[in-house]
């Protein structure tokens, strides 16, 4: 297996720090150096075939940038549309998704979130939930928590659900 390209690798090939690399890589930092030096970093990571490591990021700033979308049937035609419009809020800001089907079993859902949570998700959307579910209480304090398609009376969790009302009309 080929080793994959660090950022000492390319920083090595530029002539510059590591520091400057990694500035240079990330969108947030990247005004702090010239527009000259981030083209070459950026055209020798790319010639190099360097691809950011999302675990060694994860260590170093606790985020993962995945959120755990639950959903209760994935051969139900309502979900796809509600997973592609969750994905395409998502992709911009940076996250990718983790898909777990529950098949409507709660004890499953329940081993999922565990799942869910040691994977290190930054979030969890639930489309699957229909009551008050302790582990959902549980992991909603330590990750935020929205529902999606179905609200749960009570229990103060976000929740983005469709206008059944007004769908009527």
């Amino acid at each position: 297996m080929k080793k994959s390209v660090t950022i000492k690798d390319v920083a090595r090939e530029t002539g510059v720090h590591v520091a400057t690399v990694s500035r240079a890589l990330s969108p947030n930092a990247r005004a702090l150096l010239s527009a000259e030096v981030v083209a070459k970093i950026r055209k020798t990571a790319d010639a190099m075939g360097y691809r950011p490591n999302r675990v060694a990021a994860g260590l170093r700033t606790r985020r993962t940038m995945t959120v755990g979308v639950m959903i209760p049937d994935i051969t139900n035609t309502l979900f796809p549309p509600i997973v592609r419009g969750m994905e395409s809020a998502l992709e911009p800001a940076g996250y990718a998704s983790i898909l777990v089907n529950t098949d409507n079993d709660p004890d499953r859902e329940a081993r999922l979130f565990d799942v869910l949570m040691q994977r290190g998700v930054d979030g969890i959307i639930d489309a699957a939930v229909t009551h008050m579910d302790p582990h959902l209480v549980r992991i909603s304090k330590d990750v935020p928590v929205v529902t999606a398609s179905r609200m749960v009376a009570g229990s103060g969790f976000p929740s983005v659900v469709n206008d059944g009302a007004g769908g009527l009309r």
